[in-house]
């Protein structure tokens, strides 16, 4: 099971054994972590970056001062790119989403799901 600490963030991979040698979920609040020593660890259900590919992010394409467009991805912060023509800029932002996902699934980043909105 994977877990994530509620004080400083950290992810862990913990397995919790009862008496009887079974693998126990139950018991996770006896668990502490690692890193602080903090006791407050809440199980993660691991998204993958299929998962965070397929969502529905909105994409903002506007014409740029210096000729081309800019595309962004507003709910993925710094996530953007630009491109001589609208579709050029379309194809590389999703290159720049998926870059940008990769990173945050590989630095273990909170990662924004679009609002319902």
């Amino acid at each position: 099971m994977i877990y994530k600490c509620k004080k400083c963030s950290c992810i862990s991979k913990i397995e919790i054994i009862n008496i009887d040698g079974k693998v126990s979920s139950q018991e996770i609040k006896y668990g502490y972590c690692a890193n602080c020593g903090h006791g407050q660890l809440e199980e993660l259900t691991l998204k993958t970056f299929e998962y965070y590919m397929s969502l529905p992010y909105k994409i903002v394409i506007y014409p740029a001062s210096e000729g081309g467009y800019v595309a962004e991805l507003p709910e993925l912060p710094g996530c953007l790119t630009q491109g001589d023509s609208w579709q050029d800029t379309f194809e590389m932002i999703q290159d720049a989403k998926a870059a940008w996902i990769d990173i945050a699934l590989q630095n273990n980043k909170d990662i924004p799901e679009p609002s319902k909105s």
